[in-house]
């Protein structure tokens, strides 16, 4: 069993070396990398952060747009005994110098058009990451424990100055562990990642990705994310609600300014989704409509995985009814991005599923959830002695203002009352 994330990727490479890890673009075409080539990029570029002192929990920043750079740099720090320090890219120059100087980053890795962010502190650019073939990898991987810090990764100060919340490699290898139980990750899987590497819901990803083995192809521009879906034909893909939203939005659009009888069978199509029974119906509407609507994504997914903030019920039924399943978590930074996600084929509208294996749930005198495990932080730097809490408070999450209730076995966001 894997004691460190480094260590996990060591496990993966040796397992399935030729298999595709990751792909990105180069110079505008798809360009793929082993989980061989992989693990060599890491191995040299974790050798060259050694070399230049990172070592025994040293802090590196990473500012950067998510890509295969910052997933490589990431594992090269951690490999090398660092731990990384996430900034937002979109963040300003006075929140970066807010995380670099709380965290006692020694080093900031950015992309070049955000150097400038980084203040007085060493700069290496995203696409000059250090090298070197002097040194023992496997040496500096095994020198890592489960108890070793991995990640500080910054709330986003909606409750005061931003803090930042300690995982341990033990976090985030239970998370991943957990999240590849359930079974919505399979090898064979297309998982396109373009959420925020700085927010712990990528970061989550990017670790199931090396237990799980799947191909990941990476791009993180928001822009490019309806372009990617077609041209990628992704099988899985992330994303908060608003994403969703989007989608189901440009297609009511659409619909509604063709209006005549496309805008008709587009209502109809709608209509019959509700009702499983009609069976001719659901086939005809399938063929007519919603087969189309699948196209737009890709025409592959199995599943879309919704979280960040809540996901309303009504764009959940809409690509339910269209054949797409939108299976919705919750997770904190705290607890390691995911607590409770919904299973395939036991999903529950509106709410957020089960607790992931492992993951004990109790519901305080107040109705606030207490999420205890593996997956709860050691500590954060405003309180950097306090030993890991045996139960982390999920009930006020400044990142959805939720309280909690239970439906069905499942726990369910619901508005918090003023």
């Amino acid at each position: 069993m894997a004691r460190s994330i480094p260590d996990l990727l060591r496990e993966r490479v040796a397992a399935t070396p030729d298999a595709e890890a990751l792909r990105h673009r180069v110079d505008g075409s798809w360009t793929s990398l082993t989980w061989k080539e992989v693990g060599d990029r890491v191995r040299a570029h974790a050798l060259g952060f050694r070399q230049l002192g990172v070592k025994d929990g040293a802090r590196v920043a990473i500012m950067a747009q998510t890509s295969v750079e910052w997933i490589l740099a990431d594992l090269a720090v951690l490999a090398a005994g660092g731990v990384t320090t996430t900034i937002y890219p979109s963040g300003t120059a006075e929140e970066a110098a807010h995380v670099i100087r709380d965290s006692g980053s020694v080093l900031v890795v950015a992309d070049a058009d955000l150097v400038a962010k980084a203040g007085d502190v060493r700069v290496l650019t995203t696409d000059d990451l250090p090298t070197s073939e002097l040194g023992d990898y496997d040496a500096m991987v095994d020198e890592l424990s489960p108890e070793h810090l991995a990640t500080l990764i910054y709330t986003s100060g909606t409750t005061g100055v931003p803090k930042g919340v300690e995982l341990t490699h033990d976090n985030w290898l239970y998370t991943a562990e957990a999240v590849v139980e359930l079974g919505v990750l399979q090898p064979d899987d297309l998982h396109f990642l373009w959420l925020p590497m700085s927010h712990a819901f990528g970061k989550v990803l990017q670790i199931a990705m090396i237990a799980t083995g799947l191909a990941t192809a990476v791009d993180g521009s928001a822009d490019r994310i309806a372009d990617n879906l077609k041209e990628l034909r992704p099988t899985i893909v992330a994303g908060a609600p608003r994403v969703f939203e989007k989608i189901r939005s440009r297609v009511v659009a659409a619909m509604r300014a063709e209006g005549g009888v496309k805008e008709k069978l587009f209502n109809w199509a709608l209509t019959v989704a509700e009702h499983p029974e009609w069976t001719l119906r659901r086939k005809i509407a399938d063929k007519l409509v919603f087969s189309k609507l699948r196209d737009r994504v890709g025409g592959r997914i199995k599943y879309f995985i919704s979280g960040s903030a809540p996901l309303s019920a009504e764009v959940g039924r809409f690509f339910g009814g269209a054949g797409i399943t939108i299976l919705e978590g919750y997770g904190l930074t705290e607890s390691s991005a995911a607590s409770f996600i919904n299973r395939p084929g036991e999903h529950v509208f509106g709410t957020v599923g089960k607790p992931l294996p492992g993951t004990e749930v109790r519901i305080a005198a107040d109705g606030e959830v207490l999420i205890g495990g593996a997956g709860s932080c050691a500590a954060t730097t405003t309180c950097p002695t306090r030993p890991r809490p045996r139960w982390t408070t999920a009930g006020c999450a400044p990142a959805t203002s939720a309280s909690w209730t239970r439906v069905a076995g499942c726990a369910s966001p619901t508005a918090r009352r003023s």
